[in-house]
C-alpha cells in the first residue's frame, strides 16, 4: 500500500495504521479468503518490497481469521505463494549482506505464515507439522 499522508495532517494518519485498519478489513469475514488469498499472493510476488512485507505480515492475521474452513480450499495456493519465500534464502550467491537479510527476513515471515496456517488444524495434521518442522531446519541449514 502507498500512502504518503497529506501535509498538515492534523490527525496523523500513519501508514502502519491504515495498513492494519485495511488487513482488519480483509480478515473480517471468512468468505473474502477466496479473494484475499490471489490478492496477498500477487502482491507477496511482487519485486516492490514493502507491497511484499505487508503481504507476509497480513497473511497469517487473514489465515487464523479466516479459519480452517475458509482456507482449505486455498491450501495449495498458500503453500505455493510461501514456497519461494522459503526457498529464496537458499540461492545467496551474488548477493549483498543486505540482500540476504532482506531474503532471510521475508523467509523468515514466510515460515511464520505458514505455522500460522496449519496450526489451526489441530492433532489431524500433526504429521504435516513434523514434516514442516523437518523442513524449516532443513531450511535453517541452509541459510546457515
Amino acid at each position: 500500500m502507498i500512502f504518503t499522508p497529506p501535509k498538515n495532517d492534523t490527525n496523523n494518519i500513519t501508514r502502519d495504521e491504515l495498513l492494519g485498519h485495511v488487513v482488519n478489513a480483509m480478515a473480517c469475514c471468512p468468505q473474502f479468503a477466496a479473494l484475499g488469498i490471489p490478492l496477498l499472493s500477487e502482491k507477496l510476488g511482487s519485486t516492490h518490497k514493502p507491497a511484499k512485507t505487508d503481504s507476509l505480515q497480513a497473511l497469517p492475521i487473514c489465515l487464523e481469521a479466516w479459519g480452517p474452513a475458509a482456507v482449505k480450499p486455498h491450501l495449495q495456493a498458500v503453500w505455493l505463494m510461501l514456497k519461494a519465500e522459503l526457498m529464496a534464502p537458499a540461492t545467496v550467491e551474488g548477493l549483498t549482506p543486505d540482500q540476504l537479510l532482506t531474503k532471510h527476513a521475508a523467509a523468515t515471515a514466510a515460515a511464520a505464515a505458514l505455522t500460522q496456517c496449519i496450526q489451526p488444524w489441530g492433532p489431524d495434521i500433526w504429521i504435516n507439522k513434523c514434516y514442516l518442522m523437518l523442513f524449516l531446519k532443513i531450511l535453517c541449514n541452509i541459510w546457515g
